[in-house]
């Protein structure tokens, strides 16, 4: 796994080979279906929305204070500067480019999940550094999970767990409200289970506390199930001291928590 980055170059040249392959008439032609863009359609959007990205990039650094202030008037005498909507709205039509690009290299028989995962990543998180908010989370969950589950190097795995922070923190209020709780492979659900995952996988105390409480916050009734689970993985697995003394402590709090309720 390669750093995740935001930074909209790096994302045109991640883009770039895949794109190319698609364009290269190196496979069969498919035709397009009704639901689906052309791959040539789909390089110019990609092109045209990484332009759009570029500006409201520089309207960011132009007013890294005031944009996230403006009001309503000035706004109006300035009706090219990017507001939080404007960047959820450039979120969501990437990752519904993304999952065409992904259409079509099935279909080709040319998948690279973990280059797409990677690139998923990296628009939630130009989306969650530039004030947008995180609309439909399935599909940066997705990656998040693909590249856990292929990643065992602990500065890696820290990546990961700090992007999932990220976003965390940025996804939509309809979403963080979790109101569809009888569903248990909600995204919203997986993602912070897997923070917690994670950061005991870096054997880091520190990283292991911050994702302990988001999880006992965000899904209490989860918790004690997954620290009874976590105590019996220290076990199977013989993970170090450290790591099994902040399990071992949140799984006591869990305990006293629902005896007392």
């Amino acid at each position: 796994m390669h750093n995740l980055t935001d930074d909209i170059s790096s994302i045109r040249s991640g883009l770039r080979p895949i794109l190319n392959e698609l364009l290269s008439g190196n496979h069969p032609k498919l035709p397009a279906t009704d639901t689906e863009t052309s791959p040539e359609m789909l390089a110019a959007a990609f092109e045209q929305m990484l332009e759009v990205m570029q500006r409201v990039e520089s309207d960011f650094q132009a007013m890294p204070v005031e944009s996230a202030t403006l009001s309503a008037e000035k706004r109006l005498q300035h009706p090219m500067l990017a507001d939080g909507n404007d960047v959820t709205e450039l979120g969501e039509y990437a990752f519904r480019l993304l999952e065409n690009l992904g259409v079509w290299l099935d279909r080709l028989g040319t998948p690279d999940r973990h280059r797409l995962a990677e690139l998923t990543l990296a628009f939630a998180l130009w989306v969650s550094r530039h004030d947008g908010s995180i609309a439909t989370l399935e599909p940066a969950v997705d990656a998040l999970s693909l590249l856990a589950n292929s990643t065992k190097e602990i500065p890696e795995l820290k990546v990961l767990g700090s992007a999932m922070e990220e976003i965390t923190r940025s996804v939509s209020a309809f979403i963080s409200q979790d109101l569809e709780k009888a569903n248990p492979g909600r995204p919203w659900r997986i993602l912070i289970l897997n923070q917690g995952i994670i950061a005991t996988r870096t054997h880091d105390p520190e990283l292991m506390e911050k994702a302990f409480e988001v999880l006992i916050e965000k899904l209490p009734e989860d918790a004690p199930q997954f620290f009874s689970e976590g105590m019996q993985q220290m076990e199977a697995l013989d993970y170090p001291a450290q790591v099994r003394a902040v399990v071992e402590r949140y799984h006591k709090q869990c305990g006293i928590r629902q005896s007392l309720h």
